[in-house]
This record gives structure tokens, C-alpha cells and sequence, in this order.
């Protein structure tokens, strides 16, 4: 998804928001999966760091994409029909 995510951006695809919106919500919910499946204390440590300078700042980012895309799809949709 974050693959998908990078292609959006990269061609400014239409559907970059939902990319951006469904990997960040993939992001949260492995780092949710990890940490609760972790069986020892040194795998939930691992679990816990690997959320918070990982994947967390990746959905942060994400999260920020797709406000920022739908942002700029409802300009460039307000702008093409007033044109019209």
C-alpha cells in the first residue's frame, strides 16, 4: 500500500487520498498486531520501538498526503468548473 502510495504521488493520481488513507490505517494496525502479539518483554519493547520511530511517523505522513491530495483535487475540481 505505501508502494501504492508512492505511485499516487508520484503520477498525482486521483485516487492518492484513499491510497494514502488505507496504508496509514494498515501502518496502525500492524503496529497494533505486533504489539499485542508479542510474547516476551524484549519482543514488546521491540514491537514498541519499531511503532513509534517507524510506523507511526509513516502514518503521520500518510495522513498528511491525503488531507493534502483532497486539498488539492477539490481546488482543481472547483477551479475546472468554474471554467466551464
Amino acid at each position: 500500500m505505501l508502494g501504492l502510495t508512492a505511485v499516487g504521488l508520484y503520477r498525482r493520481a486521483v485516487w492518492l487520498p484513499a491510497a494514502a488513507a488505507a496504508a496509514a490505517t494498515l501502518l496502525v494496525c500492524d503496529a497494533w498486531f505486533d504489539i499485542l502479539t508479542s510474547r516476551s518483554d524484549e519482543g514488546l519493547w521491540l514491537a514498541v520501538g519499531m511503532a513509534a520511530l517507524g510506523e507511526f511517523p509513516l502514518t503521520v505522513l500518510c495522513i498528511l498526503v491525503a488531507v493534502r491530495a483532497e486539498r488539492i483535487l477539490e481546488r482543481t475540481v472547483r477551479l475546472s468548473t468554474r471554467r466551464a
